[in-house]
């Protein structure tokens, strides 16, 4: 079996552990900023918080980096491993050149304070590969589609990360928050997108439909069956009763954004099959 770890949650995960955040009111110091916020509101007028950010020593971080690293090889009893780190660069990122919004609506200064020697440390020392034009996330999406057997047994490569877009990529899953390791079907894996061109997506900024979320998404896209083309016109349909016009800007954009590739350069249309009825 043949780890294949997402180096981006393992940056920000690791990073933040890392960094040590006070909240000073009054002279005292408090670990969370719900206690810091009581004691500020014993006075009056409300006393300040000052919050402080410090980093762990630079040895203490890369030491849970290695920890969290080779925790995940173990738990999937991988062989052999390979970690994806997103290049830093937004225009290096085919999804921010085609809307400027992507994640935009993520705090700048929210990096780890080691966040640049973590991602050096990863690369020189677990040889992880920068992904340059597109992310991490399609990196994992292709890898796993390139090397994964439909019969779960034979399958050899299997996908580590926290992030549930990836649950859009067939075959094996890791997700070391919950120690879970889970099966994705071929049809699971394209419902998943189905449902996410209905939801949208908050984390990245990628807008939805008004009001419809994961469990009526799932209801709507779980009773059909797998066949693309027909999932292709339900969820047009849903996007043209939101905006009572057809929505072909909308559809092609958010699909661009939210697919994960399984062959590199590979549109959603082209990864489902879908081209020649949707565009003819």
């Amino acid at each position: 079996m043949k780890a294949l770890i997402d180096g981006d949650v393992i940056v920000y995960q690791a990073g933040h552990a890392s960094d040590i955040r006070e909240y000073h009111v009054n002279g005292v110091i408090f670990k969370y900023m719900k206690d810091a916020k009581i004691e500020s509101l014993r006075t009056t007028p409300n006393a300040p918080i000052v919050k402080t950010i410090e980093p762990e020593p630079i040895e203490h971080c890369l030491n849970s980096v290695k920890k969290m690293l080779g925790g995940i090889i173990e738990k999937v009893d991988a062989d052999e491993w390979a970690v994806y780190i997103t290049d830093e660069k937004k225009e290096h990122n085919f999804r921010h050149n085609i809307y400027p919004d992507y994640k935009a609506n993520r705090d700048a200064t929210a990096k780890p304070l080691w966040y640049k020697e973590i991602r050096k440390y990863m690369c020189d020392v677990w040889n992880a590969e920068i992904i340059t034009g597109s992310e991490a996330d399609d990196a994992l999406g292709c890898m796993q589609s390139a090397h994964n057997n439909p019969h779960p047994m034979d399958s050899e490569t299997c996908i580590c990360t926290i992030d549930k877009d990836l649950d859009m990529i067939a075959g094996w899953h890791y997700n070391w928050n919950k120690d879970n390791m889970y099966w994705i079907e071929p049809e699971q894996a394209d419902k998943a997108f189905w449902k996410q061109m209905l939801t949208g997506d908050t984390s990245d900024n990628i807008p939805g439909i008004y009001a419809v979320g994961p469990v009526s998404a799932s209801h709507l896209i779980d009773s059909l069956s797998h066949d693309n083309t027909q999932l292709y016109f339900v969820v047009r349909e849903r996007w043209i009763q939101y905006l009572q016009r057809e929505p072909k800007t909308e559809l092609d954009l958010n699909g661009d954004l939210l697919w994960i590739q399984r062959k590199p350069g590979e549109g959603w249309k082209e990864g489902l099959g879908i081209e020649a009825t949707t565009n003819p």
